[in-house]
């Protein structure tokens, strides 16, 4: 999708999922400036974007920032720390921050943009296969409805549902819920598969069991953990580490919302130390059927 608008986009955050989101905006068409500690992050972009020597250099030059970093304080940085966007900032920017992060991390930030006249809506991205989505990634906004609005045209360059589901705070809410939710299923499907194959079971025919009888979800060999079975058994322990890390945050994020709402969630506080088995496993599992 064209352009729809003159905006001037900003981007901070070229990882895993932050550098296919970004080449999709790129390829939009829109013009883009973009920073990243790591100057060599922007080299695959070549011509495609201008690059910046820091976050507040982002903000001077752009009308909407998105900020797709891996945890709160990284957020922290990017939006207000020094050198961060606050600083470079003109009154009216807005800051779509997609990564997972707590309400308090959120609240805090945005109150410290807001003083300096910066607009942060928060707007979390999940995919049925993470970044290999696009452009039918899902962004759940809250936020300011205007401003929502004002950054939804570069949010369709990579994303075929964008909602906008209320104040502050909202967008965040749906993706910690969504993801308490996902990361259950998957530690429920690796357990039961567990138990299917020590019976001696096979395992295309449960699949084929689990999809007829409505048990439809994530795979265990799924692209969304794309795996090289070829790779050094260490560096897949230390991938499937680092997405332990990344759902225990997100996990531990929606037991504190929880706890401000009075919801009890013990299944999601037992899966805080069990979901680092279902990564294990499928590092296990890929392994193994490859050999």
């Amino acid at each position: 999708m064209a352009p729809t608008s003159d905006l001037r986009v900003g981007f901070l955050g070229i990882g895993k999922l932050g550098g296919p989101v970004l080449r999709a905006i790129v390829g939009a068409g829109w013009p883009v400036t973009a920073f990243d500690p790591r100057p060599e992050a922007l080299v695959p972009f070549g011509d495609g974007l201008r690059p910046a020597a820091s976050a507040a250099e982002v903000a001077d030059a752009s009308d909407v920032v998105s900020v797709l970093v891996n945890d709160g304080d990284q957020v922290r940085a990017a939006v207000t720390g020094p050198g961060g966007l606050v600083e470079g900032a003109a009154p009216g920017l807005v800051v779509a921050v997609h990564s997972t992060i707590d309400h308090t991390t959120l609240r805090e930030v945005a109150a410290a943009a807001e003083a300096a006249g910066v607009i942060v809506v928060d707007a979390p991205i999940s995919g049925t296969m993470g970044e290999f989505s696009i452009p039918e990634l899902c962004v759940m906004l809250g936020g300011d409805p205007a401003a929502a609005e004002r950054v939804r045209p570069v949010f369709e360059s990579f994303a075929s549902l964008i909602v906008h589901l209320g104040p502050l705070g909202a967008g965040l809410d749906a993706k910690i819920a969504r993801n308490a939710m996902a990361y259950q299923w998957w530690t429920a499907v690796t357990e039961g598969l567990a138990l299917s194959d020590a019976a001696g079971l096979d395992r295309e025919a449960m699949w084929e069991i689990m999809r007829h009888t409505g048990l439809t979800g994530f795979h265990p060999q799924s692209i969304e953990f794309p795996i090289d079975p070829d790779a050094d058994p260490t560096a897949l322990l230390d991938r499937a580490h680092h997405q332990t890390l990344v759902a225990q945050k997100d996990l531990r994020a929606a037991l504190a919302r929880a706890d401000e709402l009075g919801v009890e969630m013990p299944l999601t506080e037992a899966d805080v130390d069990a979901v680092g088995g279902y990564f294990q496993a499928v590092v296990t599992d890929r392994v193994g059927r490859s050999g």
